[in-house]
């Protein structure tokens, strides 16, 4: 056995090379992206309501916005998130409630210009809003904060 045909490159190291790299993008990629973007809002926050709806008003608010049943959260990964829009499933109804109290976070800390950068900062918070947030909390914040 000589050195060249050790460093020869073999077809299955390859193929498991290039399928390692596939899978940690997949994974690596909406994480890193996840992370840029809370990084943009430094340590600022939504802050949490004053006061919450009554289960009625989040029941009223959560079929206003065509949404079935009782309301619901589903808690946003960065992974699984990016896996929805791709197969451009609609999203569960809690996230609307997540984006529209993001994007006005959003606005409002960052600015209102149309931009690829706000665009993955609004994601990410959305994101992390339904990690760290009550639907509840995320009901009462979007009434708070719509017109």
């Amino acid at each position: 056995m000589t050195l060249v045909s050790v460093l020869r490159p073999r077809p299955v190291r390859v193929l498991l090379a290039a399928l390692a790299l596939a899978i940690a993008l997949v994974f690596g990629v909406p994480w890193g992206l996840y992370a840029w973007g809370l990084s943009q809002f430094g340590e600022q926050r939504p802050a949490l309501p004053g006061q919450l709806l009554s289960t009625e008003q989040q029941t009223a608010l959560w079929q206003q916005m065509g949404a079935d049943g009782l309301p619901a959260m589903v808690m946003l990964d960065p992974v699984s998130y990016v896996m929805s829009a791709a197969s451009q499933s609609p999203p569960p109804p809690s996230t609307a409630v997540a984006w529209r109290v993001a994007s006005s976070f959003t606005r409002q800390t960052l600015g209102a210009e149309h931009s690829v950068r706000l665009h993955i900062a609004s994601t990410a918070m959305a994101i992390w809003l339904t990690r760290h947030h009550t639907l509840a909390q995320l009901l009462s914040q979007m009434a708070a904060t719509t017109p």
